[in-house]
C-alpha cells in the first residue's frame, strides 16, 4: 500500500494536529517531505510531485495575497499538502481566504495545535512521515514480487490463469 496524506495525520508527531480546509484531497499518495520558509517562484524547481510542505509562513505571516500565491505555486509544481507550524503564534489566524483556496485547489492545510504540538519539530515530522514512505513503499515491493512470483507459476505451469484467481 502507498502512503496518504490520511495515513500521516495518524503519525504521533501529527496527533493534534487539524485539518482545516482542502479536505479532498487527504486521499494524495505521499512521496516525500520537505520545508518552505521564503517564497519564490525560482525556489520551486527544487520541489517534487507529491511531497508535503512543511511551513510557518513566517516570511510573509501578515500577507494573505503571497500566501494564497505560494499554495497556487505550490499546488502547480506537485505539493499535496501544507503543515503549518506556529499559526496563532507568528500569524494571529490562517486567513478564510486562504482556506477557500486551499478548498478550491484540493491542497490540505494541517495545522499544529500551538500549545500542544510545541515539543514537535520539523526533523519530527520528515522523520517520521519519511519512515512511513518506506515503510509503505516495502508493503508495495513485497505485493508485486508475490504477484510476479505467481505470474511466474502460472506461465512455468502453463495453468489456466482463470482457475488460478478462483483459488484465491
Amino acid at each position: 500500500m502507498l502512503c496518504t496524506i490520511r495515513d500521516c495525520l495518524k503519525l504521533p508527531c501529527l496527533k493534534n494536529s487539524k485539518v482545516i480546509a482542502g479536505f479532498t484531497g487527504l486521499g494524495s499518495i505521499v512521496r516525500s517531505v520537505s520545508v518552505m520558509e521564503f517564497f519564490s517562484n525560482d525556489e520551486f524547481n527544487d520541489y517534487t510531485p507529491n511531497e508535503i510542505i512543511i511551513t510557518a509562513f513566517y516570511s510573509y505571516s501578515k500577507d494573505v495575497n503571497k500566501q494564497c500565491e505560494a499554495i497556487r505555486y505550490l499546488k502547480d509544481t506537485g505539493a499535496i499538502a501544507l503543515i503549518i507550524f506556529y499559526s496563532t503564534e507568528i500569524m494571529g489566524s490562517i486567513s478564510p481566504q486562504v482556506c477557500d483556496l486551499a478548498n478550491t485547489i484540493g491542497l490540505p492545510l494541517i495545522v499544529l495545535d500551538d500549545k500542544k504540538d510545541r515539543k514537535v519539530k520539523y526533523s519530527d515530522i520528515i522523520m517520521q512521515v519519511t519512515s512511513m514512505i518506506y515503510e509503505h513503499k516495502d508493503d508495495s515491493l513485497n505485493l508485486v514480487n508475490i504477484a510476479k512470483a505467481n505470474l511466474k507459476d502460472i506461465l512455468i505451469e502453463n495453468r489456466n490463469f482463470d482457475s488460478y484467481i478462483k483459488t484465491y
